[in-house]
């Protein structure tokens, strides 16, 4: 197995702009967005309510752990899919995650919590985790399209979600 989601339900946010726009179309990889007035979104946006368990995608090693005011308390991972080297990158979680700098994940393994943190902590905002795939532990640039670079994403990604199954 090279793969494990996650979230145990992998569908795209749908609520955007004060939590008054249904927009999912906003939530994918977008190199190039019109919906984006600052820059590119440059992962995925999951839809996943405060206090979803959030697990590790691969084996690796935690290679960053912190916070900031636009992320929130971040988590990201080093390791091997398919035989090339990847740096996955959890933003918005609820408390600092499971694991240190340094330790080494299991594939599956429970790492933290979603939450409401950083640039997400408005209360009119809905909780997601934003989850990245990056060919470099650099905090700027190496950020590749999730399912296109690791197809077993868009597997279980439910790209259509319903509106009234994100509340």
């Amino acid at each position: 197995m090279h793969w494990f989601d996650p979230l145990e339900k992998m569908e795209l946010r749908g609520w955007y702009g004060n939590g008054l726009t249904w927009a999912p179309e906003r939530s994918p990889f977008l190199p190039y967005t019109i919906y984006r007035t600052k820059k590119k979104h440059q992962g995925l946006d999951l839809y996943a309510p405060v206090g979803t368990n959030t697990y590790a995608c691969i084996e690796g090693e935690v290679y960053l752990k912190r916070s900031t005011d636009i992320y929130g308390n971040q988590i990201g991972i080093k390791g091997k899919y398919k035989e090339k080297t990847y740096y996955f990158f959890y933003a918005h979680l609820k408390d600092s995650a499971l694991f240190n700098l340094g330790d080494f994940v299991k594939m599956g393994e429970k790492i933290g919590y979603t939450g409401k943190t950083g640039y997400e902590n408005d209360p009119d905002r809905h909780a997601h985790l934003h989850f990245e795939v990056r060919n470099t532990s650099s905090f700027t640039g190496g950020r590749l399209n999730p399912v296109q670079t690791i197809p077993e994403i868009g597997k279980n990604l439910n790209i259509n979600p319903e509106e009234s199954d994100q509340p």
